[in-house]
C-alpha cells in the first residue's frame, strides 16, 4: 500500500504553493483536501497544472472537494475526486500465538 500524503487547503494559499507542497511531497499519493471553497480551484486552469505537476512527479492524485463545480471541472479532466477523507486503515500487526515469529525462533535456537 503506498504512503498516502493528505494536503489541507487553507484559504490564503495559491495554486503555486499547492504544486509546491505537493512537490515536496515524497509520498507517491497526494490527497489534496478542501474543506471550504478554495476560488483559486475553480479555475480550469489551475486546476489543469495540479494534473500536470502531479503526472511530472509520477504521483497518484486525489481531490477531496465538496465544491460542485470544482467536482465537475476536474472530472472532465479526469482528476479523481471524492465527497470525503477516508484514508485505509493502518495494517493491524500479526499476532503470533504460542510460537515467535520466524526472525525470533531463528535467534532462539
Amino acid at each position: 500500500m503506498p504512503r498516502t500524503d493528505v494536503v489541507p487547503v487553507e484559504r490564503e494559499d495559491t495554486i503555486q504553493a499547492l504544486v509546491g507542497k505537493m512537490r515536496e511531497s515524497p509520498s507517491p499519493r497526494i490527497i489534496i483536501f478542501s474543506p471550504t471553497r478554495a476560488l483559486f480551484l475553480r479555475s480550469e486552469i489551475n486546476l489543469r497544472l495540479l494534473k500536470y505537476y502531479s503526472e511530472e512527479e509520477n504521483k497518484e492524485l486525489v481531490l477531496v472537494v465538496k465544491d460542485r463545480t470544482v467536482k465537475k471541472i476536474a472530472t472532465k479532466l479526469g482528476l479523481q475526486v471524492v465527497d470525503r477523507l477516508e484514508l485505509e486503515e493502518p495494517e493491524k500487526p500479526e499476532v503470533y500465538q504460542n510460537h515467535l515469529p520466524m526472525e525470533l525462533e531463528e535467534l532462539t535456537t
